[in-house]
């Protein structure tokens, strides 16, 4: 890109608090880094993980069997009941890059977290290859990224949960640089599809997980 102002963040935590441990014995229980309690799993990321709301917010566990893309201006968008659907994904920050190409006025912003539970980055996975006529080979980690026209800003929607539970809108902000690898975020998706036909139909297509929002929960320990 042309005049970027870039922005990534992938050497900032203290390598030696990063050894995971197991917490269980099968694809469904949590690994966290070691400086994660407890207690911090119990009360805030334990429910996360298995989230479901009636406005259509699901945690990748647990989006619906019956979720399937929408019609006419939702047709690129993974919906329920004809309504585009929020994913939580949660995950430690693997890797952070944002830009901004000053001469088109794009801003871009991709995301690499290792998810908590094997059994996430399956159904990860499983979306990825759900592309049609395209053969979608699935990254090591879970990918997230999001493209905005017409602006000149480094993506703003980072929000700290570190010492609260309300809803977004009620946190405080963050920028992208209070972000850091090693992290424990929240990031709330989409699961879109590009259409790779030349005619714009949904005969070729890929999919991807579209960039929301990330509320922090915990902060690695700095160097």
């Amino acid at each position: 890109m042309d005049n970027p102002s870039v922005f990534d963040h992938d050497d900032c935590v203290d390598d030696t608090a990063t050894e995971s441990v197991t917490r269980g014995i099968n694809a469904e229980t949590p690994w966290l880094p070691v400086w994660v309690s407890n207690e911090f799993y119990e009360t805030r990321l334990k429910t996360l993980l298995d989230h479901v709301r009636e406005v259509n917010s699901y945690s990748i566990s647990r989006v619906p069997a019956a979720a399937t893309w929408g019609d006419g201006s939702f047709a690129p968008v993974l919906c329920v009941n004809k309504h585009p659907i929020t994913i939580l994904v949660l995950g430690e920050i693997q890797t952070i890059a944002a830009a901004v190409d000053l001469s088109s006025e794009l801003s871009s912003v991709k995301l690499r977290l290792q998810l908590l539970r094997d059994s996430d980055y399956a159904l990860f996975s499983t979306w990825i290859e759900h592309a049609r006529g395209f053969e979608a080979t699935c990254p090591d980690f879970f990918e997230c990224s999001r493209t905005d026209r017409h602006s000149m800003k480094i993506f703003e929607r980072v929000y700290d949960g570190t010492t609260s539970t309300a809803p977004k809108v009620a946190l405080p902000k963050l920028v992208m640089s209070d972000l850091c690898a090693g992290d424990i975020v929240v990031v709330e998706c989409a699961i879109t599809r590009e259409s790779l036909s030349p005619n714009g139909s949904w005969l070729k297509f890929r999919t991807r997980f579209s960039l929301g929002s990330v509320i922090l929960l915990a902060r690695a320990p700095r160097r």
